[in-house]
């Protein structure tokens, strides 16, 4: 963007070679400006565990029995 504007204001007001050479120097300072080649990636992408291990409950499903029982023990004190 910026070599764009630094090179079109000057061809507002120019004659037929100015554009030429102003595209020529644009390639040259755009391929002047490339970036290096990317290094190669060390470890492959995998995909991230989740940090929740329980299952997800959906809203229309009914919640799970439990597995918990509870006795009771009555007794009668004498006084």
């Amino acid at each position: 963007m910026q070599l764009t504007r630094l090179t079109v204001a000057p061809q507002a007001a120019a004659d037929v070679t100015t554009p030429h050479t102003a595209h020529r120097e644009a390639v040259a300072e755009l391929l002047a400006a490339l970036l290096p080649a990317r290094r190669n990636r060390q470890c492959q992408r995998i995909k991230k565990p989740p940090k929740n291990a329980f299952e997800v409950r959906k809203r229309d499903q009914p919640r799970t029995p439990s597995n918990v029982s509870n006795t009771l023990k009555v007794t009668k004190h004498l006084t």
